[in-house]
């Protein structure tokens, strides 16, 4: 009888402890760099973040408006946070919603191509904005609170004059972020960003409907954004968690960050301009931090490579990946060995 090739045991699990602990360590390696990523830039993280942060709240910080996926949006106050309005009027799902400087007010945008101007105190819809002819995606009130802005998913930017409930200017030819576009008025009312699906930002002139500026780097959707204080600088965040504060004049990213950890959803500037705020979330919670926006020099372009050096799918889904082909290789050595080693003791036996 033809002999089975005799195989040791010992060295085989030899070999695979050594295969399990050099995947295990390029999972560690990565998970590493990963928590590094998370931190690099923020000068500081504010712990204990709530989901209610998330939602938008006045600028006098007593109200945050929540709304679900239904046509409700609920008023409540930002300490307790018990409801204590609720605004009831839309026929379908609210997109977004945004206070007035005067905190008196608040407008919410829709899946039923309108929007709805509100009196917080009465909670009655004093007025209904229409001219979208698909779903309005977003608005911001403009800094007098005379103007809002909203874009919608039929290609078009309006800006409508809050008084007369009237559309004062259409910009067409407006590429929307499909259920989350995000549009930020700059402080002097003068200018308007938006922002495009593929990562595209355009800076508009109010007064006579033109794109003046068109800030590219970002390789996807844009989440959030916000002018400085002084007009000059733009912060805008995408997808993947990259932050960069533009100049609007140049169309240079003049710095940028990387936050791969958190899934980031808003950026709004200090009032002094000299650091913004960015809140985020994974599946381990919610976090807010803060960063510095001082900039200096003439501006350069985003660093394309280091980006793709750094992609979001890769840090994330690798270290997942490292850790079932260890198991796997763990599972299948075994058996293996397993399988050898009877065939190696019957082997024995019969040569007995």
């Amino acid at each position: 009888m033809k002999k089975t090739k005799e195989v040791n045991p010992k060295k085989e699990m030899k070999s695979l402890i050594i295969c399990a602990i050099v995947s295990f360590g390029i999972a560690l390696i990565f998970a590493i760099q990963l928590l590094f990523l998370s931190c690099n830039g923020s000068e500081k993280i504010y712990a204990g973040t709530y989901f209610w942060d998330f939602y938008p709240h006045s600028p006098d910080k007593q109200f945050v408006s929540r709304f679900k996926d239904d046509s409700i949006v609920y008023i409540c106050d930002s300490t307790t946070t018990n409801c204590i309005k609720t605004l009831k009027g839309h026929s379908a799902k609210i997109n977004d919603v945004d206070f007035s400087s005067d905190c008196k007010h608040l407008a919410s945008a829709s899946d039923d191509k309108t929007i709805k101007i509100w009196n917080i105190n009465s909670e009655k819809c004093i007025k209904t904005l229409e001219g979208h002819t698909k779903k309005v995606n977003s608005i911001e009130y403009g800094s007098n609170g005379k103007r809002l802005a909203s874009s919608s998913s039929d290609g078009t930017i309006r800006i409508w004059d809050i008084d007369s409930g009237k559309c004062i200017q259409t910009i067409k030819g407006y590429e929307s972020l499909c259920g989350s576009a995000s549009i930020a008025f700059s402080p002097n009312g003068k200018y308007l960003a938006t922002s495009s699906s593929k990562g595209r930002i355009d800076i508009w002139d109010i007064n006579n409907g033109k794109c003046i500026q068109t800030l590219k780097g970002h390789i996807d959707g844009i989440m959030s954004m916000d002018f400085s204080p002084n007009n000059k600088h733009l912060v805008s965040v995408d997808w993947e968690g990259m932050m960069v504060i533009w100049n609007v004049k140049t169309g240079l990213a003049l710095k940028t960050y990387k936050d791969f950890y958190y899934c980031h959803t808003r950026v709004k500037y200090s009032s002094d301009g000299k650091s913004f705020l960015s809140q985020g979330a994974n599946i381990g919670g919610w976090v807010t931090k803060k960063w510095n926006a001082e900039v200096d020099g003439p501006g350069e372009v985003i660093p394309e490579k280091i980006r793709d050096l750094y992609n979001v799918d890769t840090i994330i889904i690798l270290p997942f990946f490292c850790v079932f082909f260890s198991l796997f290789l763990a599972y299948f050595s075994i058996k293996e060995v397993e399988k050898y080693y009877n065939l190696y003791l019957q082997n024995k036996k019969e040569d007995n």
